[in-house]
């Protein structure tokens, strides 16, 4: 999150049209604005899933007593605040200080963890995902509150029908952003009867309906969050390549994919019913936070996706895409345990010898090429995405 312009918009929605436009965030202007007449951009960051079991809330208590998250994202906050806008599943719910914080099986987590993340750089959190009814209707109203109280931005999750049919469009560099989030399940709670609202389930005719309105709202891109997929395969499932096809040729220009808490492979294509050239499809980006300690759950990315508008034409095109491999260590640091996320990029960690020895040089190499070999598998030519360089000798 810098210090930006950023515009994210709510445009309610009825039968007879729109009833108002509210301005949620505006903020200077960028220092980096790229614009002249004719010409702009933007550069988006996209992390996977931001979870927080038992243990990580027990090691974020600090020496008077508080919870604090903020070490946890202290070597990725300069990579996600250097984007102009980013995003994270946030998969768990937020609690009050009197509620009983929990992991698996039921996410409860402290509000400090949204202040971890506003330190880290997020500015948007999609919350549709199989834990957001974890604790009912009264999770989701918290979970909201916590977040508006940070001014940080959501979808996928919704205090009231109003809310849900207000769409979620950022207006930055003048280029404006339609927001959806959906998921395939909430792990069989069912959403209270009447107020179907509060979660934004995967349903083809109502997503259609609503990448249609953001864009008869004067949406560029639109960007798709969508929780699916078999957990803990490397691979997306049928059901996931159909609902991808559809939502392309409903229009969807990003679509960003959760849930199998390892990282999937990417694709590009060709865009449909859209503005842009072409559509970027990641399946899964893992875990960028969670305590699952296998090669696979440790390993995520941050993702960069740099667009860019011509105005004289109205095209736009994605300019740049770039992949960070993450790691999330977890050891004893000063007799506590800690969890850090490690940016795979040899010039800014390897020099800090906390992290010298060998396992964790090879755990590091380890998780590095697996980011390559999975996100990079199905991409034709490799060469059209930018992986952070990163080497190192590993002494056997």
């Amino acid at each position: 999150m810098k210090d930006n312009q950023f515009l994210l918009l709510f445009i309610l929605f009825s039968f007879y049209g729109y009833i108002s436009v509210i301005s949620i965030y505006e903020k200077n202007p960028t220092k980096n604005f790229v614009q002249n007449d004719s010409l702009s951009s933007i550069t988006l960051a996209f992390v996977g899933d931001l979870m927080c079991h038992t243990p990580q809330i027990k090691s974020s208590i600090d020496t008077n007593g508080q919870y604090n998250f903020n070490s946890t994202f202290e070597y990725v906050r300069d990579f996600i605040s250097s984007a102009d806008l980013a995003f994270g599943n946030l998969e768990t719910t937020i609690g009050d200080s009197v509620d009983r914080f929990t992991g698996y099986p039921r996410f409860r987590s402290p509000e400090k963890y949204l202040d971890g993340l506003v330190y880290a750089g997020f500015d948007f959190l999609f919350l549709a995902n199989n834990h957001i009814l974890d604790y009912g209707e009264k999770g989701i109203l918290k979970t909201i509150n916590h977040l508006k109280q940070r001014g940080i931005g959501y979808t996928g999750a919704f205090e009231s029908y109003k809310d849900f049919d207000s769409l979620r469009i950022i207006e930055m560099n003048k280029i404006k952003l339609g927001l959806i989030a959906a998921t395939f399940s909430t792990n069989g709670i069912p959403v209270p009867s009447g107020k179907k609202y509060l979660v934004n389930l995967i349903n083809f005719d109502s997503l259609k309906s609503q990448i249609h309105k953001l864009r008869n709202s004067g949406a560029d891109i639109i960007i798709l969050n969508l929780h699916f997929g078999d957990e803990y395969s490397t691979e997306p499932n049928k059901y996931q390549l159909q609902v991808v096809d559809s939502l392309i040729n409903f229009g969807a220009d990003i679509i960003i994919g959760n849930h199998p808490h390892v990282l999937q492979p990417m694709e590009i294509r060709r865009a449909v019913n859209s503005k842009i050239d072409s559509v970027m499809i990641a399946y899964s980006l893992g875990n960028f936070i969670s305590n699952q300690r296998k090669l696979l759950t440790a390993s995520g990315a941050i993702l960069f996706i740099t667009i860019e508008k011509k105005f004289t034409t109205d095209e736009i095109k994605l300019k740049q895409i770039k992949i960070l491999p993450t790691y999330v260590y977890k050891g004893r640091i000063n007799k506590k345990l800690q969890y850090k996320i490690i940016p795979l990029t040899q010039e800014h960690f390897i020099s800090d010898s906390l992290f010298a020895d060998h396992t964790n040089q090879k755990n590091f190499h380890s998780a590095y090429e697996l980011a390559k070999k999975i996100l990079l598998k199905n991409m034709n030519p490799p060469s059209s995405i930018v992986i952070e360089n990163y080497s190192m000798s590993i002494n056997e």
